[in-house]
């Protein structure tokens, strides 16, 4: 190699140093860096695997968080793009059963990050024990929304117990009340941080069994609004483990009254609640003042009280006199 080619390459390198250093990741940063990482592979793959490798699998964070579109798993690309970048996973879309085939086939099942999958209901039914026994241990969100999921499906998928690394996991719009719930709340989802059912005909002995949950301990955010939910099954997720975790929280389009909301308000304490959603419910003023004043009210930066029966008097009072910021209350009746 001449001198002009080994500065070249130093140049390579410094220059992929400097920007996995940055604290901003701009947009086409990972398209960038990856064609950085190409070259240098080309140029000095026994100085890229000696001196390099070990320095990029310092950033594991960073490639949870920047994955790879890809249109098909069969796509040879796929490969030469994980010989020089081992450590990345790749998100990816399935259209129809064509392209859930090509799980079969491919080498890579195991370095997909992130999965939706799209509608196709119309064609033959997901064998969910296949499905859920592919190594899925990069996995970090599934999103199955409206795909017609019912609960022994999703027993299936998850009893061979795959799914460990799973920390976003989309489910709204499947029917899973019941045995689908149980499947979920004793799981070994220990990872999961994000959770969305809305429209899943849940009921009050869905939450009281995800609130007894201990592999949900980690949850931070949980969507369960448009279901059949009262105050029972708010009291129990009031003291569920995760409920000292929960940042956000939708119960939006239920049935849930003054008791519930009492409940809420006395057990969530200070803990880091910053969202809450309770629009279309039946919170009344009593309710309501005890949201507006629980400790955590003074941390939310969202919160929607509409379309519940509180009086313009109460109202009044919440946006003069609570513990929500101004901005806050005047926002949560609009």
């Amino acid at each position: 190699m001449s001198r002009d080619e080994e500065n070249d390459n130093n140049d390579v390198f410094g220059e992929l140093r400097s920007l996995l250093d940055q604290p901003d990741k701009y947009a086409g940063w990972l398209s960038k860096v990856l064609a950085l990482l190409e070259t240098a592979y080309a140029n000095e793959p026994g100085r890229y695997q000696e001196e390099f490798l070990p320095y990029l699998e310092k950033y594991p964070e960073l490639w949870k968080s920047h994955k790879k579109r890809v249109g098909s798993l069969l796509d040879p690309d796929i490969g030469r793009c994980l010989e020089y970048a081992p450590f990345l996973r790749l998100s990816i879309e399935f259209y129809g059963f064509d392209d859930l085939g090509d799980l079969e086939y491919s080498d890579h099942v195991d370095r997909i990050g992130y999965l939706t999958m799209g509608d196709f209901r119309d064609e033959p039914y997901v064998n969910w024990d296949w499905f859920g026994a592919f190594p899925w241990k990069s996995l970090t969100g599934l999103d199955l929304i409206n795909f017609g999921v019912e609960s022994r499906g999703l027993e299936r998928m998850l009893s061979p117990g795959q799914f460990k690394a799973l920390e976003w996991f989309c489910l709204s719009g499947n029917q899973i009340s019941g045995r689908g719930i149980e499947a979920l709340a004793t799981s070994n989802l220990t990872s999961l941080r994000e959770l969305e059912l809305d429209t899943c005909g849940l009921e009050d002995a869905d939450l009281i069994e995800l609130a007894g949950s201990k592999s949900l301990e980690g949850l931070t955010r949980l969507k369960v609004c448009s279901n059949k939910l009262g105050d029972g099954g708010v009291v129990a997720l009031s003291s569920a483990s995760f409920a000292s975790n929960l940042k956000e929280l939708d119960l939006s389009f239920n049935a849930i009254g003054a008791e519930g909301a009492k409940a809420l308000a006395g057990s969530l304490r200070s803990k880091p609640l910053v969202k809450l959603d309770l629009n279309w419910n039946k919170i009344d003023d009593e309710g309501a003042l005890a949201i507006a004043n629980a400790p955590f009210a003074g941390n939310l930066t969202h919160l929607d009280l509409s379309s519940n029966p509180i009086s313009k008097e109460t109202q009044e009072k919440i946006i003069g006199e609570s513990a929500l910021s101004q901005k806050v209350a005047r926002a949560a009746f609009r």
